[in-house]
């Protein structure tokens, strides 16, 4: 074996036992009960499997690559929460990878480790891992292509790709629109045009075949995916978000908590060139992008936590490299004690979080199936109970969340047209629906029967 392949194992072989203690730290989640938004999800992915069009009949919160990246992952992993779960634990994984690229790039291969590490444990990126969510496949689509551009020396085929990249990120979550500062920061210094058109190629094509495939469906889409979030930021208030992003941007009751901080210190320190400008690039335009958002959720900070992390793996990384190594064996101790401390500490998270599905929730299911048939369609605003029981949803009362009720975006009436338009004979109500009392009233007098199952009550028609 040669000194090339040496060294090539020398990485690798770490980077893989860490990816799959991380692995089995994530798994942890993969058969925990299902929270709202992957039941929306879920249904959503399932109305479409059965011929219900994206936009046009089945309302979504997100836009459309994101239900592009569900059909994928079912394609593979076939159906089922723990089987899409299993998807998105992966691209978490890929996550850590392309944080570890990052690192070695900038800062050798200690900070490659570093940042992978921090990452991996910072809150709340170990809890959404497994989860059904675009937010943090939005964001590590994200990380990847900063990792890409990067390592593209001015190649058109990589910046080719992180622009693809990119455009997928966003096509997934808005969420992910900050990471366009640390790439045109790095676009800008390098003064290739070259580059940047191979970049904007990269994110047009994705745009592209995505307005292609849903052209039927644009205006429906930029209305669910932009209009209606625009209505919902009524629903928090600017000083609020603005004291969690820049007091709170990371647990600080955990031990990556208080060392990425650390990190941030001595990047500002070691690392004064255009990467490092790029990535504080990305933490401001993170920053920036939560205090607007509203309403402002745990799982949003996934973002800022993620270019914190990755930025204060790269200031280790960089001081392992100025220390003197009596120093060095110090500090690479300290900082595998951090790591190894979040891993302990997420776990018994994660532990505590490891809970089935209601008993409420079980027997909603059973009581779905027992009366109604698989080929007709139900309302609810806990869509996980007709995904359980292989039913579906009518597309447009999918997602039945507390941003739009509360906005107005979705009225009583609008239900209420839909149940009667489809001839609905069963509603399970378990969450939102009791926000609205005119709502209940009048499921109640449309469907005379109830079935109460611990917290979850289904309306049957007579």
């Amino acid at each position: 074996m040669n000194v090339a392949r040496r060294r090539l194992a020398a990485e690798a072989l770490p980077l893989a036992a860490f990816l799959a203690l991380a692995g089995v730290l994530y798994a942890r989640s993969l058969d925990t009960r299902a929270n709202f938004d992957e039941g929306v999800y879920l249904a959503s992915l399932d109305a479409i499997r059965h011929g219900q069009a994206l936009g046009t009949q089945v309302e979504i919160p997100q836009p459309p690559g994101f239900y592009v990246l569900l059909q994928a992952i079912s394609f593979v992993f076939g159906h089922g929460v723990r089987a899409e779960r299993i998807g998105f634990l992966l691209i978490a994984l890929v996550g850590l990878v392309a944080a570890y690229a990052v690192g070695r790039k900038l800062a050798g291969v200690a900070g490659g480790f570093a940042a992978a590490g921090l990452l991996a444990v910072a809150a709340p990126y170990p809890a959404q891992a497994a989860q059904v969510e675009a937010d943090t496949a939005c964001v590590v689509l994200a990380l990847c292509s900063i990792a890409v551009l990067l390592h593209a020396r001015g190649r058109p085929w990589p910046s080719l790709a992180a622009g693809a990249l990119a455009g997928a990120a966003v096509a997934v979550k808005l969420l992910a629109v900050p990471v366009v500062a640390p790439l045109a920061v790095l676009l800008v210094a390098r003064r290739s045009g070259r580059e940047a058109l191979a970049f904007a190629a990269g994110a047009l094509v994705v745009g592209a075949v995505l307005a292609i495939r849903y052209a039927y469906a644009l205006g429906d889409l930029y209305h669910s995916v932009v209009v209606e979030h625009r209505n919902a930021q009524g629903l928090g208030s600017f000083g609020s978000n603005a004291h969690r992003v820049l007091l709170h941007p990371l647990d600080w009751h955990t031990p990556a908590g208080l060392a990425i901080p650390v990190g941030i210190v001595l990047t500002a320190a070691f690392c004064r060139n255009r990467e490092s400008v790029a990535l504080a690039a990305w933490i401001l335009a993170s920053a920036a992008f939560l205090v607007y958002q509203r309403p402002l959720l745990d799982h949003h900070l996934v973002l800022i936590a993620t270019a914190l992390a990755v930025t204060g793996g790269v200031g280790f990384g960089a001081a392992a490299e100025r220390v003197p190594r009596p120093a060095l064996a110090v500090g690479a101790t300290a900082l595998a004690v951090v790591v190894a401390g979040g891993f302990a500490q997420e776990h018994r998270r994660l532990a505590r979080d490891d809970q089935p599905e209601p008993a409420g929730v079980r027997r909603a299911v059973a009581a779905l199936r027992a009366h109604t048939t698989s080929r007709e369609l139900v309302g609810t605003d806990l869509p996980i109970v007709p995904y359980l029981a292989h039913r579906r949803v009518a597309g447009q009362l999918i997602d039945s969340s507390y941003g739009r009720l509360l906005s107005g975006t979705q009225t009583t009436r609008d239900i209420l047209d839909v149940l009667a338009e489809k001839r609905i004979r069963v509603v399970v109500v378990g969450r939102n629906y009791r926000l609205k009392p005119d709502l209940i009233r009048a499921l109640r007098s449309r469907y005379p029967r109830r079935l109460a199952t611990g917290g979850v009550t289904l309306y049957l028609a007579g």
